[in-house]
């Protein structure tokens, strides 16, 4: 199958007032090759779950919209991106504490066990200060 087949959209660029009105609700203006972007190839989109989530202005605010785009904390748009991810020593320590499932007794020890451990490397990971 060809890609022209496939059920992508491409959002049409926004016009200059548009992009000036969406950073002005974010309170932040986004980077030149974003805005450029944004301004002459399109407003997000290139297919379903995947490219750049389509900017769109629904009942008067604008938003990302697509499946995940829910989970960035807008407020923090005008943050700069982290230099780095977490510490390299701090996931070695985690990974080094994984339970095995052939040192509990239990299943229900080693579910338990897991759950917990896979909350604290979700924790490192998925940092909102790490994230945004």
């Amino acid at each position: 199958m060809s890609w022209r087949h496939l059920p992508w959209v491409l959002e049409q660029p926004l016009s200059h007032a548009e992009l000036a009105e969406l950073e002005a609700q974010m309170k932040v203006r986004l980077p030149e090759d974003f805005r450029t972007f944004l301004l002459r190839v399109g407003a997000g989109g290139a297919g379903p779950a995947y490219g750049v989530f389509p900017v769109r202005r629904v009942q008067g605010s604008w938003r990302w919209e697509g499946d995940g785009a829910g989970l960035a904390d807008l407020s923090r748009l005008a943050e700069p991106f982290p230099e780095q991810g977490p510490d390299p020593k701090l996931l070695e320590e985690l990974a080094d504490q994984c339970p095995d499932e052939e040192d509990l007794d239990e299943v229900e020890e080693f579910d338990d066990a897991i759950n917990a451990w896979d909350e604290r490397w979700d924790a490192v990971m998925f940092n909102p200060d790490r994230t945004q």
